[in-house]
């Protein structure tokens, strides 16, 4: 005969492999610490000079501006060509002398935020302290941003040039 015990335990097994197993997100929301170490992340291209497909952002005309883009855990296209919710990107812009110029991210949102344009999120980003920039008013410059959507439309990619 089992005991009570082995019931128990047996159920709360259960209930923790369940509670531990990978959920499937439905929406991601970003904070300072998901670009933390983004250098440390995959290098996925890096890019210097003049770039007309840039236009004027990123540093476009800048000679002397070299692009470099990171993947968070190397994020991975699923099966319908589309990154994942969380799946987060850096720019990050330097001069040919290493300084840090400007960086921007990029962060698969979901959740109905951003339809349109596929449910990303832009980030503009202090790339000397690796955390989302704050705007004069004190708000973090992030959002549906209209530049970025407009920009990224022209890719039939994901809204992702590169990868």
């Amino acid at each position: 005969m089992i005991s009570a015990r082995v019931y128990i335990l047996a159920a709360l097994t259960s209930v923790l492999t369940v509670a531990c197993m990978p959920q499937n997100k439905s929406e991601y929301v970003a904070n300072d610490a998901d670009f933390a170490n983004y250098t440390k992340w995959t290098l996925v291209d890096r890019v210097s000079g003049p770039s007309e497909s840039l236009q004027t952002a990123h540093l476009a005309n800048d000679p002397n501006a070299t692009r470099s883009i990171y993947i968070k855990d190397n994020a991975d296209r699923t099966d319908d060509g589309k990154f994942p919710v969380g799946t987060t990107l850096v720019k990050q812009i330097t001069n040919k002398d290493g300084k840090l110029l400007g960086g921007v991210g990029m962060v698969k949102r979901g959740g109905g935020f951003n339809k349109e344009f596929g449910g990303w999120e832009w980030f503009v980003l202090n790339v000397s302290t690796g955390k989302i920039a704050v705007n004069a008013s004190g708000a973090q410059s992030r959002g549906a941003i209209a530049t970025c959507n407009q920009c990224h439309a022209k890719t039939d990619d994901d809204y992702v040039f590169t990868r």
